[in-house]
């Protein structure tokens, strides 16, 4: 009924989100082997924006 409508209380969504979905605990040993043959990544903090 409209009473029953009115007296819900409001939806409130919730933004609680895990931080660490991925740590080096949880990374398989073949993603972490191929992780350490990677080469590193280019200095771009020494690149300009144009």
């Amino acid at each position: 009924s409209l009473q029953d409508i009115n007296m819900r209380k409001a939806f409130k969504s919730s933004t609680i989100q895990d931080q660490q979905v991925v740590s080096r605990n949880s990374i398989p040993n073949p993603v972490m082997e191929m992780y350490h043959r990677c080469d590193k990544p280019p200095p771009l903090n020494i690149l300009t924006p144009y």
